[in-house]
């Protein structure tokens, strides 16, 4: 059971979330059957039950109330960080690598807000791959793999956390579930996508690994036209940040950073942040 000090800052973050929600340029339709929806599905969640978002012939399920939070924050994300920015196209046939998909927070928020858009998602635990499958099922041109992508070919142990979300193959604090850690399959993004001549967003979150991703992927990486990635700014993160730059610069010398998501973690202790990175030659 939650305590109140812990109540309190679940409703000041759902709180800020919505503020997010109604400022974004989101329409207006779907902002309100969002929040409506959520009204009624946050009482479940927070007894302990299962829910559906219903956003009009869209379903999401939900598992918890951290499910949701993630859900809305991801709407907002990719809405101000790809849409607005003119990466991702509203009516185009944008095709998206989802490197680190989870239960299909931003594979959904996607196909939201750019229907036609193709998405490849990956994501390496069994357990979650299910709920991805579950949540995309209904999705059009989405392919999903129960996969994880690093340098090479190979099984590495996934440790698991409580908020799948932060599950990593490179646990820092406690939280980590020892005793569940699963065996899981990786491949290099290379072997995976020969035939994708073109990939217009490739995104990478993926709790440490995106360093491991891309150098198992610089070929994707020299094809593709966007670059959405991950950085730690207070995990050890064992100077990767600095490494997958250079990284970056080296595979497309014309790389240039175009934008910063929004700081995840508190104020005074954030844990990463989004790095929109245009690959376009020009």
């Amino acid at each position: 059971m939650m305590s109140l000090g812990q109540m309190a800052g679940l409703g000041r973050q759902s709180l800020a979330r919505d503020r997010a929600l109604l400022r974004s340029s989101m329409p207006v339709a779907l902002r309100w059957r969002f929040l409506v929806q959520k009204a009624r599905v946050l009482p479940v969640l927070l007894g302990g039950h299962c829910a559906t978002l219903d956003l009009g012939g869209f379903k999401f399920a939900l598992e918890s109330a951290s499910d949701l939070g993630t859900f809305q924050s991801c709407m907002v994300d990719v809405q101000s960080e790809l849409l607005l920015s003119g990466v991702l196209d509203p009516n185009g046939s944008q095709v998206i690598v989802d490197v680190g998909a989870n239960i299909g927070q931003f594979a959904s928020s996607v196909k939201i807000l750019s229907p036609e858009s193709q998405l490849i998602c990956f994501e390496p635990d069994p357990t979650v791959f299910l709920r991805l499958v579950r949540n995309v099922s209904q999705l059009p041109n989405v392919e999903v793999r129960c996969l994880a992508l690093g340098r090479q070919a190979g099984v590495a142990p996934l440790y698991r956390h409580p908020l799948s979300v932060m599950s990593s193959f490179y646990p820092s604090g406690d939280a980590y579930d020892r005793e569940r850690t699963v065996n899981v399959n990786v491949a290099p993004l290379d072997d995976l996508l020969v035939d994708n001549e073109r990939v217009d967003i490739l995104k990478v979150d993926v709790e440490g690994s995106e360093l491991d991703v891309l150098k198992g992927g610089i070929e994707v990486l020299k094809r593709s036209r966007y670059l959405l990635v991950e950085i730690g700014l207070s995990r050890d993160d064992r100077g990767t940040n600095l490494e997958l730059m250079c990284l970056v610069r080296d595979a497309v010398p014309g790389a240039r950073i175009i934008r910063f998501g929004r700081r995840l973690g508190t104020s005074a202790k954030p844990l990463c942040q989004d790095v929109l990175i245009s690959l376009r030659r020009e």
